[in-house]
């Protein structure tokens, strides 16, 4: 099977709490057109949630982006997910002695995929459908114990929930 490269980039607006977190107003994620501003979501959201890869979402160009320039007027809103996939999204905050590389490496073999944000030592995490969900979340909140980050459930399934409920 060959890997097709994502064609398309959507925006999805963010609300910062009052704190101040996410400190943008809009994420840009990879996607793939589908036809009909249908795009099937190609990358793990940094900040958003209740997305993950492979969700398909409508998304329309509305020629205006909320604080994000010309650029970003010109790419596909995020509207709606029309179907979701069976993709779990996780952020780790990596701390200190542990870097990005070190928490990418210790989770890829359970089935994950993760892009590092060097700027807030964060991950971005797809946990793979086929992926030990119970072994992935052990791994996670024993990273946590040790100190290694802190972490977050980003979108979810049911899956998830029931193979991880009591860890």
């Amino acid at each position: 099977m060959t890997f097709t490269p994502p064609d398309s980039e959507i925006v999805v607006p963010l609300t910062p709490d009052d704190v101040g977190w996410p400190p943008m107003a809009t994420e840009s994620l990879w996607a793939w057109s589908l036809g009909e501003d249908r795009y099937r979501i190609a990358s793990a959201p940094w900040f958003a949630h209740g997305l993950a890869v492979d969700d398909v979402v409508l998304a329309k160009r509305t020629g205006v982006a909320a604080d994000a320039g010309a650029e970003a007027a010109a790419r596909p809103i995020f509207v709606e997910v029309v179907e979701r996939s069976e993709h779990v999204t996780l952020r780790l905050i990596v701390q200190p002695p542990t870097t990005l590389a070190d928490a990418a490496k210790a989770l890829e073999p359970l089935g994950l995929r993760a892009e590092g944000f060097a700027h807030y030592s964060m991950l971005a995490t797809d946990v793979f459908p086929e992926a030990d969900f119970a072994a992935v979340a052990q791994a996670i909140v024993d990273g946590q114990r040790a100190g290694r980050w802190d972490w977050e459930e980003a979108r979810i399934t049911d899956r998830w929930a029931a193979d991880t409920a009591g860890i």
